[in-house]
């Protein structure tokens, strides 16, 4: 098993670019390896502000300001769900992104296409992971953009039952 982790999403530094893997030791030594082919060195820079981020005190007020707006989005989103009548949520247990599940004729792989070309608006097919009928939603970002989206995806599934 591999666990990977990074400064992305929970400490909301995605363009530092700084992650890490766990696993067995012989794993990672191929992947040491690999890197080598990927990227030379982690940017002074990116190297920098991630020891700040990862810095006790700065660390808790980043973690903190994540779990808030995960449950700020969470909130905005079982809102939505509870006004629209074909749709239903799987809540994250954890983490950034959502489910949501919807009845009509399209299955996920078309409904992500017509709402992309349509509405424009990105989602991913819950097909994908399983859950056809269902479209993948991030939910770590600011408020605004995600109440619009979800009107936009309240417009497009509504259109295709």
């Amino acid at each position: 098993m591999l666990i990977t982790a990074g400064l992305s999403k929970a400490y909301g530094l995605p363009g530092l670019r700084i992650g890490w893997v766990a696993g067995p030791s012989d794993i990672i030594d191929d992947l040491w390896g690999r890197r080598d082919y990927t990227s030379i060195a982690t940017g002074a820079v990116s190297d920098r502000l991630a020891r700040a981020a990862l810095a006790p005190a700065r660390r808790d007020r980043l973690l903190q300001r994540t779990r808030r707006i995960l449950r700020q989005n969470q909130e905005t989103v079982a809102a939505w769900v509870s006004r629209q009548p074909s749709v239903h949520q799987i809540p994250p247990e954890a983490g950034g992104v959502t489910l949501v599940g919807y009845s009509g004729s399209r299955d996920s792989t078309a409904l992500a296409e017509a709402i992309r070309v349509e509405h424009d608006l990105l989602v991913v097919p819950g097909a994908h992971f399983g859950l056809d009928y269902h479209v993948r939603l991030g939910i770590g970002g600011e408020s605004a953009p995600l109440s619009a989206g979800l009107e936009r995806l309240g417009r497009a599934i509504a259109a295709q039952t």
